[in-house]
């Protein structure tokens, strides 16, 4: 047996499985020709979910008064304190088996909906991806732990959606909005000291000004043109704040054409020009 994949933590920040309620999540890769001896005969159960997938050969599962037989692609999933023993295993069986609980009530992703023992048959793409965590396991590479939690949590919300669980729907921002909105921002912030336009950052993003000022106010509360003023402002800010740049120097950097058109600009929104914005900063 060898355990491939272990929950680092709970904490949301560091963990993705985590962050949508699962945790102590634990994958093993049990190999029957090897493991016999050490695979739990007796009748026992867990506080929360296993979940058996049949990589080679097969297996039978006695829970309760029914046997389940599975074989390569099938996934067998128990609930927390369901007894459950395995009666029989080819000599061949080789097969994933997940633990793991699930945050109840908790406003993460997934809720449970009547968990009962469920069998379900999976596509030859699931046994891959399985077989992929295997690999990335034997490599032990510097990323390898990235790669095998991304594919787990990837497994495990096919399961879930499979099996009957209630996935939260999504809120705020939809995932195309807020791409669109990220790609405005970071062309405004990667080009903030040149003269650029709503036009400019509407023709980057494909979109037409007015739809593009209608995600700013819905999701910023300002105005596309503000935006870029309140950046450009923030920049100049610091700018001012070397000593060493001129105040040319800082309107050359700003694509200003030059000091007067500078004074003006900075002095319509601060109310006073820039020579004494930069005497205030050293009180």
């Amino acid at each position: 047996m060898k355990i491939l994949y272990k929950q680092s933590g709970k904490n949301e920040r560091e963990n993705l499985l985590a962050s949508h309620g699962i945790e102590d999540c634990y994958l093993k890769r049990i190999v029957f020709s090897k493991d016999n001896s050490s695979i739990t005969k007796k009748s026992h159960s867990h506080r929360g979910y296993e979940i058996h997938i049949i990589e080679v050969g097969s297996q039978k599962y006695e829970i309760g008064e029914k046997i389940y037989e599975l074989s390569r692609g099938d996934v067998l999933l128990i609930p927390p304190r369901v007894p459950h023993k395995v009666v029989h295993s080819s000599s061949d069986a080789v097969k994933y088996s997940f633990a793991l609980s699930i945050l109840k009530n908790s406003g993460k992703s997934f809720d449970e909906a009547d968990p009962t023992v469920e069998i379900i048959r999976v596509g030859e793409d699931m046994i891959e991806s399985l077989e992929s965590v295997y690999r990335e396991y034997n490599l032990k590479k510097e990323l390898s732990l990235v790669l095998i939690e991304n594919r787990v949590f990837e497994i495990l919300v096919s399961i879930f959606r499979r099996v009957g669980f209630e996935e939260r729907a999504a809120c705020g921002t939809s995932h195309e909005e807020n791409a669109k909105l990220e790609l405005a921002k970071g062309y405004i912030n990667d080009n903030i000291d040149e003269r650029i336009s709503v036009g400019d950052v509407a023709s980057y993003c494909y979109l037409g000004e007015k739809q593009l000022g209608r995600l700013f106010l819905r999701y910023e509360g300002v105005t596309v043109a503000a935006y870029i003023r309140n950046r450009k402002t923030e920049r100049v800010e610091k700018l001012l704040s070397d000593e060493s740049l001129s105040l040319k120097q800082v309107a050359e950097m700003m694509s200003f054409n030059n000091e007067y058109y500078f004074n003006a600009y900075f002095k319509k929104y601060y109310g006073m020009p820039p020579g004494e914005f930069r005497k205030t900063l050293k009180q």
